[in-house]
């Protein structure tokens, strides 16, 4: 299994769990054609994507709309991997999702926003999709009459607006209106795509289309989200050069499995922002702050590296991540309370925080590695001792600010001269 169909699947368990509070959710969305007298019907992003944005509709050879939509939304994988593969998985299942009715006629839903369309044409809605339910189970109701007037090519173009709403009903910029899904379907159909750069490419999701989501390096980015005044607001967002990313913000809500750490978190859709993450030029993370806003959601973890050792493992975290260019972990550090009890072993050694009553609230932890990834320095928070035998490092409340540590050779040797504790 690749890394990236891993990421996908997690990404598709987090989507299915949770959805942002989009004022779509109760009233639904819809897919709309022009109607103009005997012509045939043609789905509205097709439409505006020539006549309103300019661009150069180029759609599929294939032969049945599966296949067409398929290669269509191929033409982001170079550009947006994990995008693309979501949207291809949310293909697969798009008619046993689906409820074609024989005899109905939707009310049109209140979300077009600007139209632009001939006076002689009018707008009919193919598909209306909603957020499935117990009662309600089909995700996308069709309009049987309308849909078998459309050819292949539309109904690829249709499917394909629906896997882009179930993208923005996800994430967080709170449209009223369908006009950017329109906007990215026609980006997609069009010529928009051609030769554009990674950073112009993420410009475009950010500014004109309001997609919250991008993942790099496996590593999902958070764009920016709808404010409590109902303005999209960019997260910040820096470049080395068109096709690497300096500086971002890190999604609170995904899965991380890299050589550099771990993090799983698939609930924080109240803090969707998680901290900062840069990025050295060759794309490796360069150091990683988690928000403290993250610090009062129990339900997410801190990311964490395991930390390998004579066949065994043992596990540290923190909020604050720095990392050589190769990708591994430099030095981690972070704040935690002081009445969690926290021990490590490593090697031939353990280490372990005292708890006392009445000592301060919180304490500093510290952790570094060499290029190896051997530990060889840290601080459990306190000032350390060690015991008589010398097989433990005692960290004891001190009301002393500065943070204690205890370096070690790459083989676990104590190098720091301690004194002996009382006990």
């Amino acid at each position: 299994m690749t890394i990236y169909k891993l990421l996908v699947g997690l990404l598709l368990l987090g989507l299915s769990q949770q959805t942002w509070a989009n004022n779509w959710y109760d009233r639904g969305n819809g897919g709309f054609v022009l109607s103009c007298g005997e012509q045939p019907l043609q789905v509205l992003d097709i439409y505006e994507a020539a006549s309103r944005y300019f661009f150069s509709v180029k759609l599929s050879e294939k032969g049945d709309a599966l296949e067409k939509a398929e290669e269509i939304i191929a033409r982001l994988v170079p550009l947006d991997p994990v995008r693309a593969e979501i949207y291809l998985a949310w293909l697969k299942n798009f008619y046993s999702e689906s409820q074609i009715l024989v005899d109905t006629e939707f009310m049109e839903t209140p979300d077009l926003g600007l139209v632009k369309k001939p006076k002689e044409c009018k707008l009919e809605q193919v598909v209306f999709q909603r957020e499935p339910s117990r009662l309600n189970p089909a995700r996308y109701i069709i309009n049987k009459v309308l849909w078998d007037k459309l050819d292949a090519d539309n109904r690829a173009a249709l499917i394909i607006h629906e896997l882009i709403y179930r993208d923005f009903l996800a994430g967080t910029s709170l449209e009223s209106t369908s006009e950017r899904i329109r906007l990215f379907n026609a980006v997609i159909l069009g010529d928009k795509l051609n030769g554009i750069k990674l950073q112009e490419y993420l410009r475009i999701l950010q500014d004109d289309l309001h997609l919250s989501t991008y993942t790099f390096k496996g590593i999902t980015l958070f764009l920016g989200a709808t404010d409590s005044s109902g303005r999209w607001r960019s997260a910040p967002l820096e470049f080395h050069n068109n096709d690497v990313i300096a500086n971002a913000r890190f999604a609170a809500n995904q899965m991380v499995n890299s050589k550099s750490f771990d993090y799983f978190c698939m609930s924080s859709v109240d803090v969707p922002d998680g901290g900062s993450i840069n990025f050295w030029e060759n794309g490796n993370v360069r150091s990683l702050r988690i928000s403290p806003a993250m610090e009062d959601n129990a339900l997410c973890m801190y990311p964490k590296v395991d930390v390998p050792f004579d066949g065994q493992s043992t596990s540290v975290s923190g909020t604050t991540w720095d990392f050589y260019e190769n990708g591994q972990v430099n030095t981690i550090s972070g704040t935690t309370a002081n009445s969690v009890y926290s021990k490590l072993n490593y090697k031939h050694m353990e280490y372990e925080r005292k708890i006392t009553l009445g000592a301060v609230p919180a304490v500093d932890t510290y952790f570094r590695f060499d290029t190896d990834k051997n530990l060889v320095e840290l601080s459990l928070g306190g000032r350390p001792c060690v015991l008589q035998d010398l097989s433990l490092v005692r960290f004891e409340p001190s009301s002393d600010s500065r943070i204690w540590t205890v370096v070690i050779d790459k083989n676990g040797e104590l190098q720091t001269k301690l004194n002996i504790c009382n006990y």
